[in-house]
């Protein structure tokens, strides 16, 4: 995109040129947010045992597992509600959990 621009860059308006110059600022500043709150994210998952369990799940990725309670287990009454409406995946890693 930014080529494309670039090469009819003269062709634009004064306006368009700042709107998308400005536009261009936003996305650049909104993506270097969102790396710094995936590279936090990463960071917390990868100090959590719990986590690294969860993500050996197919489709839960580091995302997925920080959101989810740290344990699913019926007999410790953490995240009970969750784990009534977890798939049958987080079942069986329940039924793996250290508070059993």
């Amino acid at each position: 995109m930014r080529e494309i621009l670039a090469k009819h860059w003269e062709e634009f308006s004064g306006d368009f040129q700042m709107v998308v110059t400005e536009n261009f600022a936003e996305y650049e500043e909104l993506t270097e947010r969102i790396d710094r709150m995936d590279a936090r994210i990463n960071a917390r998952v990868a100090s959590t045992e719990e986590c690294k369990r969860l993500m050996q799940i197919s489709g839960i990725g580091p995302l997925a597992a920080s959101s989810f309670p740290l344990c699913l287990c019926h007999s410790c009454g953490q995240g009970q509600d969750a784990t009534r409406r977890a798939s049958p995946d987080l079942v069986r890693y329940n039924k793996n959990c250290k508070h059993q």
